[in-house]
């Protein structure tokens, strides 16, 4: 799921690249459906919390539990963004690619910390508030997620993540909306509804996976049905208006169904399909922080007046498709060596240790 949310917001962002030098895509005309792959990030969300949950159910409380969570969390997120985020700065300062960026050091400061800053573009002014590397916008949430997650940990433990994690966050929200002002940056991620999805991974982690994942056949066929029926509703947000604006309604929700069918549904398929699908899914983090990268260098190529001109539809397919696969290769440069490294996993308690403190989870 996390391979496929990826390569649909490659997908979409290639769509305003194909628009604007070589018009006339038809899937690019059919009603809203070049924002789709936007919702991408939605199923994100869902799995983060899922994901965030799951990881943390037999997790004692403590400080050093919650503490070696927050840095296994930061070690699996942060220095990959900041590799990538370093190497579109040097593109920018080489002058060939982003030149119309208005790149400051406080916009790079805020990009680097993952805190919401004002970004401008020549000839166009105010953008948005998403770092230099335009991604690590949802990786702001990731953090808050992270923080919160710890926290609770700290006090009551992993499986308290269920209800203790979403009560703060919601408590929050709900006081940004009434006593804060949430167009601020900072105060609009607190308030945002894009919270509400990360809520529900947590839900599916606490009642659908692990112990209480039920196994019976009935399930799985309820699985394939939530998938179906969330894939539907998800591709029927090409019909509406606005998607964008109301995404937790046009994505959010069919989004949830899609991540709670996955986790219903018994995994069947095997051999290279089974291993293709794993490795996207492995791959998904460097594809998404890469492909902005790949895609200034391709949209250097394509606007050039020698480019040969192409069916847009053909040609959509086609960066889209090398993009993911380009991205995914930096997976083995760039992410796998980074993770193998013995800082992202520091040595433990002994075994026999971990294995008292395990017991003694399961015991409560």
């Amino acid at each position: 799921m996390r391979g496929i949310a990826a390569s649909i917001v490659v997908l979409h962002h290639y769509f305003w690249l194909v628009d604007k030098t070589q018009p006339g895509s038809l899937l690019s005309n059919f009603y809203r459906f070049k924002q789709v792959g936007a919702g991408g990030v939605d199923i994100f969300f869902c799995i983060s919390g899922f994901v965030i949950t799951y990881a943390a159910r037999n997790l004692p409380r403590g400080a050093v539990p919650a503490a070696r969570f927050a840095f296994r969390r930061f070690w699996r997120v942060v220095p990959l963004y900041w590799i990538f985020t370093s190497l579109a700065a040097l593109m920018w300062l080489s002058g060939r690619f982003m030149t119309d960026f208005i790149v400051t050091p406080a916009l790079m400061a805020h990009s680097y910390f993952l805190i919401p800053y004002a970004k401008y573009r020549s000839g166009i002014g105010y953008v948005n508030t998403h770092p230099f590397l335009d991604p690590g916008w949802t990786l702001t949430f990731e953090m808050y997620f992270y923080i919160v997650c710890s926290l609770t940990i700290l006090m009551a433990g992993g499986r308290r993540v269920f209800p203790l994690a979403m009560i703060s966050i919601g408590t929050l929200a709900l006081a940004v909306l009434l006593f804060q002002d949430h167009e601020n940056p900072i105060t609009s991620v607190l308030s945002s509804g894009l919270l509400l999805e990360f809520m529900a991974g947590v839900l599916i982690a606490r009642f659908l996976a692990g112990p209480n994942r039920p196994r019976t056949a009935f399930y799985h066929y309820l699985g394939v049905a939530l998938i179906i029926v969330g894939g539907a509703a998800f591709l029927g947000s090409t019909f509406t208006a606005n998607p964008i604006r109301n995404r937790i309604i046009c994505w959010g929700i069919p989004g949830v169904l899609i991540v709670a069918g996955a986790v219903l549904t018994e995994t069947r398929s095997s051999g290279a399909i089974r291993k293709f699908f794993i490795f996207l899914g492995t791959a998904s983090y460097t594809i998404y922080l890469a492909h902005p990268l790949i895609e200034f260098v391709v949209a250097n190529i394509v606007k050039r007046p020698s480019f040969p001109r192409l069916n847009p539809d053909f040609l959509l397919i086609a960066l889209t498709v090398t993009t993911i696969l380009l991205s995914s290769l930096l997976y083995f440069v760039v992410e796998r060596p980074l993770m193998k490294l013995p800082v992202g996993n520091p040595p433990s308690r002994s075994k026999k240790a971990v294995h008292a403190a395990q017991a003694a989870v399961a015991d409560t």
